[in-house]
C-alpha cells in the first residue's frame, strides 16, 4: 500500500513524504507484506520531484519516461506537458493500457517549482482524462494525499497539529513533523498498510533565494 503526502507553500517549499511498506496484491487481494522498500518519492528535475502509488511497476516506468525526456533544468509546466505526453504514449500500448484502467492501480503526482518560482502540482490517475495541474501564489498552502484508505483523513487531519514557526529556516523540519504525525496516526489505525518509517524530499527556497534539496528518514518506532 502506499501513503504519500505533499505539502507545497506559495513561492518557498515543497514537501514531500512518503511511508515504506510494500504490498503484494494478486486480483485485487492481499498476498503478503513485503520488506520495506525505498523512498517513494524522487528529485525528477532540478525544480521538481516525483512520487506515486499503486502498481510499482507502472509507477516506475511513467517516471523512466520522465526521465528520458526530461532536461535537468525543467520546471513544473514542462513536467506537465511531458507527462500527457507520456501518458498517451503508454496508453496506445497495450502491455499498460491493460493496467491503467483503474484509480488504484496508478496514481503519480510532480511537485515543485514553476519557472516563476511558484510551487504547484501535477497530478495523474487513469480516471482522469487528463493530468490536473495547480499553481499555488505566495503564501497559499496545500495538501495532497495519496492513501490507502481515506476512512480516517478528516479525523487525522484535525488530529494533527501544524505548529507556526518564528523563522522561516525552521520550515523544512516544522512541515517533515506534522507530515510525520498524520502518517504515523495512520500507522496506528492500520500498521499493515502503512509503515513507521517516514521518508521525506524537500525543495525549500530559502530567504537568499536559493533552491535547496533535502532527503531523509524519521523512524517513528518509538514515537506513542
Amino acid at each position: 500500500m502506499t501513503l504519500i503526502l505533499n505539502y507545497s507553500l506559495g513561492d518557498v517549499i515543497s514537501v514531500v513524504t512518503s511511508d515504506t511498506r510494500r504490498v503484494l496484491n494478486f486480483l485485487d487481494q492481499r498476498l503478503e507484506t513485503l520488506p520495506d522498500g525505498d523512498n517513494k518519492a524522487v528529485r525528477l528535475t532540478f525544480y521538481t520531484m516525483y512520487a506515486g502509488g499503486g502498481k510499482t511497476k507502472l509507477v516506475d516506468e511513467i517516471k523512466r519516461r520522465l526521465s528520458d525526456k526530461l532536461s535537468p533544468d525543467d520546471d513544473l509546466n514542462a513536467c506537465r506537458n511531458c507527462l500527457t505526453k507520456v501518458i498517451e504514449d503508454m496508453k496506445s500500448i497495450k502491455e499498460f493500457e491493460m493496467k491503467m484502467r483503474k484509480e488504484e492501480d496508478v496514481q503519480v503526482i510532480i511537485t515543485g517549482f514553476y519557472e516563476d518560482c511558484k510551487t504547484g502540482i501535477v497530478a495523474y490517475n487513469p480516471g482522469m482524462e487528463e493530468p490536473i495541474i495547480k499553481k499555488y501564489d505566495s503564501f497559499k498552502e496545500d495538501l495532497q494525499v495519496i492513501a490507502p484508505s481515506t476512512d480516517h483523513m478528516e479525523t487525522i487531519l484535525k488530529t494533527a497539529e501544524h505548529k507556526p514557526v518564528e523563522d522561516i529556516l525552521e520550515l523544512p523540519n516544522s512541515i517533515v513533523s506534522y507530515l510525520a504525525t498524520i502518517q504515523f496516526l495512520h500507522y496506528k489505525i492500520n500498521p499493515d498498510d502503512v509503515s513507521e518509517k517516514c521518508n521525506y524530499t524537500i525543495l525549500f527556497r530559502d530567504p537568499d533565494n536559493r533552491l535547496n534539496f533535502y532527503e531523509g528518514q524519521v523512524d517513528m518506532s518509538d514515537w506513542e
